[in-house]
């Protein structure tokens, strides 16, 4: 559970799909720096990038579970799992700049959509149909 102005909740399928593939990255670029000895920024994010590897990957693991599984109680919030949820939403907005400027599929910013409850269905985003001004 997550506290949510509009009270506890967890996130939806749909959620947790379009995130989880940033939570991916994160957990592996954390697992490589603690095999290497080495604590390296890895999200922007100041708070969260100040943690150990080792602190990283414990925070990430907390706040994910209490982000998608009902039976966690919701945590208290503190400053390091507000930095580890927009380390996650960081990543994810580095996923879809990715996709965007390798012109490489629509995958993420489909997540994204189906995480918004989006109905629409859109082609394929390339460079293209961005400049034609179709429904992306």
């Amino acid at each position: 559970m997550w506290r949510m102005q509009g009270g506890d909740r967890v996130f939806t399928k749909a959620e947790w799909a379009c995130l989880s593939g940033a939570v991916d990255i994160l957990r592996d670029w954390i697992e490589s720096d603690i095999e290497a000895g080495r604590d390296e920024p890895c999200s922007g994010i100041a708070v969260f990038d100040g943690l150990t590897s080792e602190q990283k990957l414990l925070i990430l693991v907390e706040t994910c579970e209490a982000l998608v599984l009902p039976e966690i109680p919701a945590p208290d919030h503190t400053a390091a799992n507000e930095a580890t949820i927009a380390a996650v939403f960081s990543m994810l907005q580095t996923l879809i700049d990715g996709e965007i400027e390798m012109d490489d599929g629509t995958t993420m910013r489909h997540a994204l959509l189906a995480a918004m409850g989006g109905s629409r269905t859109c082609p394929p985003l390339t460079r293209a149909t961005l400049a034609s001004g179709s429904c992306w």
